[in-house]
C-alpha cells in the first residue's frame, strides 16, 4: 500500500517531515492488526511538498509495522529492485546519509557483515 500525504496543513502551512512521519507512524501502530489481518506486508508514505521531491518511508509487517530505515526515501519499486531485504540477512546495512554522492537516484550503503549464529 502506497499512500500519498501532501505536506501541508489545514491553512496551507508546510508541515515537517518529522511530524507527518510521527503521526503515520502512530496511525500504522493503531491499525497493525487489520494490516495483518488484510495481509500487507509494507505500508509506504510518500510526503509530497510543494517544491522538491516526496520523502518515502516504509512500515514493514516484519517489523511489526515499524519504518524499516533502510528503504527510508527509496522510491517503493526501486528499493526492492535492487534486493536490499536478501543483503540484510547476512549483513548490518546502514544508509549513508551524509556521502559524497549528490544525485538523488544513486544511494550508498555500509554494509558489514553479521556474526555467525551459534
Amino acid at each position: 500500500v502506497v499512500l500519498f500525504v501532501h505536506g501541508k496543513g489545514a491553512s496551507g502551512e508546510v508541515v515537517r517531515d518529522e511530524d507527518v512521519l510521527r503521526r503515520c507512524a502512530a496511525l500504522a501502530q493503531a491499525h497493525r492488526a487489520l494490516l495483518r489481518g488484510l495481509r500487507i506486508g509494507r505500508v509506504t508514505v510518500a510526503i509530497l511538498r510543494p517544491v522538491g521531491y516526496p520523502t518515502f518511508h516504509t512500515f514493514r509487517d516484519s517489523l511489526d509495522y515499524q519504518e524499516d530505515l533502510i528503504y527510508r526515501h527509496l522510491n517503493p519499486p526501486r528499493a526492492f529492485q535492487i534486493e536490499l531485504g536478501r543483503l540484510a540477512a547476512h549483513y548490518d546495512i546502514q544508509p549513508v546519509v551524509d556521502g559524497p554522492v549528490l544525485n538523488r537516484h544513486v544511494r550508498t550503503f555500509l554494509a558489514s557483515q553479521k556474526p555467525p549464529p551459534r
